[in-house]
């Protein structure tokens, strides 16, 4: 029996066990996650065949530990060699030495190594042998022949194999290009592009794409997040595909989270966390860009279609669920945006301002710290994200735990309390503005007249909506009516904005109360606001559009 997905019909091989939880028994398992879990891409039905027997065959300690920590910093090589997912400022082009970036790739290299070891075992032998026939083979045919035999990857073991030994000869030419003391930027460019080169050639261990799950060690097992995902299959498929991607990438990144906090304790090891972070910072930029851009467009198709199968005879009777129904698929589309934008605003601020870049890095006993620092705070990011979702879906079910990192809660209630007093500011500057006596009665006034009030309306949907969702307003939806009415620049007037002043100042209010009442929780009982840092990310915030 060969089960098909939704995505791209792709094969999945039988025999694989569901995930675990009552929720698969309700839907189907190929259904339940929208066909993002496979293997390897580009493999034809043998070779499928042929990974699943490897992957089966190893220990279960090598298949869930050591097989996810190599394809982890495999991808993690591919991501660093992108600037954009580098810490810091990008090195300015020219002379300036490269050597701390290839002692980050180097170091990769020679870890993904003794990860393919122990995945090879014994066979890793053959490696040593191959390599002295290379020296003594005196026939040119005989040469080439083992070439051939080297590069053949007819299976994933081989397939182990054939990587092993070009990272292998890679790390000698980094070693070479290490000795010299200068690295330029043309030489590090050349080693980045054999790099990737090598890593895209590999057959079954090409490393995995932004939103690319693997059925070994991705699917889900925590129930309630299960629950979720099988409630939005069953009442609401609209959102069913952009909820799995968001589950699943958040749960990815907080094992690499889990391996960062692994590495960061040895100072051997320190330098292997920036190719993860890159892999992180790749995930979470790719999920926020798939949040705002693209989850509106899937989510009207989807509801344009379950729309048009409605029979013509019960739209009047339908009405009222329908249109219920579209004002929930509303409120999850601006969730989605405001997702996208804390992301964004987050990655900015901890890789810009928190993690230490390679030349930082490099050298330097001291900055674990700041790796450890820059994890907690990406922890609490993950978890405030997989929450804000989980609420917006199933308001007053249980929030649903993502990790158990240390330190997860204190960055959480950290972020939270700098996000009520970037808001507190936001409304503070629009009260001002709204009672400096604007002219927004002439409805025909130029846009500048009330662009202050559009400009609100953005600072709310980024940040104040989840505030409102997540505090106890006993005044959310005179609130929200009053917000709802300034949305139409043509029906502004004095009154309309003199009711909105008097609510935002009654939520200012209540944000102080709550400011204080996050301040004293336990995990932040001696830590001060840091305001300087919460003005620094407000400023980010202003500079990045939703």
């Amino acid at each position: 029996m060969v089960l098909r997905t939704e995505r791209q019909g792709e094969a999945v091989i039988p025999g694989e066990p569901a995930a675990p939880g009552p929720v698969i028994a309700r839907a189907h398992a190929g259904d339940v996650y929208a066909g993002h879990l496979g293997p390897p891409r580009g493999l034809g039905p043998e070779e499928r065949l042929l990974w699943h027997n490897w992957v089966t065959s190893l220990r279960w300690q090598a298949r869930e530990e050591t097989l996810f920590e190599l394809e982890a910093l495999l991808k993690g090589l591919a991501c660093f060699s992108n600037p954009r997912n580098q810490s810091g400022k990008a090195p300015e082009p020219g002379l300036q030495d490269r050597s701390a970036y290839l002692h980050v790739f180097r170091d990769t290299l020679q870890h993904c190594i003794d990860l393919s070891k122990r995945l090879l075992g014994r066979r890793d032998r053959t490696f040593s042998f191959s390599r002295y026939l290379e020296s003594v083979l005196p026939s040119d045919e005989e040469r080439v022949r083992l070439l051939e035999q080297q590069l053949s990857q007819q299976s994933a073991e081989a397939s182990l194999f054939s990587l092993r030994n070009g990272l292998t000869h890679l790390i000698e030419v980094a070693d070479g290009l290490l000795e010299s003391g200068f690295v330029t930027a043309r030489l590090y460019e050349a080693m980045r592009s054999l790099v990737a080169r090598e890593l895209a050639r590999s057959t079954y261990f090409s490393p995995t794409l932004a939103l690319e799950f693997r059925l070994e060690h991705d699917r889900i097992a925590e129930p309630a997040l299960l629950d979720l995902i099988a409630y939005c299959h069953n009442q609401l498929p609209e959102v069913h595909s952009a909820v799995v991607l968001a589950f699943l990438t958040l749960q990815r990144d907080a094992r690499y989270l889990d391996l960062i906090s692994e590495m960061s304790r040895f100072e051997s090891d320190i330098r292997l966390t920036l190719p993860l972070f890159a892999a992180l910072r790749s995930d979470l930029r790719a999920l926020a860009a798939f949040l705002g851009r693209q989850s509106g467009e899937v989510m009207a198709e989807a509801f344009e279609l379950h729309l048009m199968a409605q029979p013509s005879s019960r739209l009047g009777q339908d009405f009222s669920r329908l249109m219920r129904r579209g004002a929930h698929l509303v409120s999850l589309r601006a969730t989605f945006s405001n997702l996208a934008h804390a992301l964004n605003l987050d990655l900015k601020r901890i890789f810009h301002e928190i993690l230490p870049s390679p030349n930082e890095l490099h050298g330097v006993g001291a900055q674990p710290g700041r790796i450890g620092e820059a994890a907690r705070n990406l922890s609490g990011t993950l978890e405030h994200s997989l929450q804000a979702l989980a609420a917006e879906l199933c308001p007053g079910a249980p929030l649903p735990p993502l990790s158990v990192q240390r330190g997860a809660d204190r960055a959480r209630s950290e972020r939270l309390r700098r996000e009520i007093w970037m808001f507190q500011q936001v409304l503070r500057a629009f009260i001002a503005k709204a009672s400096a006596g604007t002219d927004v009665s002439d409805t025909w006034a130029p846009g500048g007249s009330f662009g202050f009030i559009q400009e609100f309306l953005r600072h709310f949907r980024a940040i104040g909506l989840q505030l409102i969702r997540i505090s106890d307003f006993d005044r959310v939806a005179t609130f929200l009516d009053a917000l709802e009415n300034l949305r139409d620049p043509d029906l502004q007037d004095a009154n309309r904005l003199g009711r909105v002043t008097q609510e935002c100042a009654l939520f200012l209010e209540h944000l102080n109360a709550l400011f204080a009442e996050v301040s004293r929780r336990s995990e932040l009982q001696g830590v001060p606001f840091d305001r300087e840092v919460a003005a620094q990310t407000l400023k980010m915030h202003l500079q990045v559009r939703p």
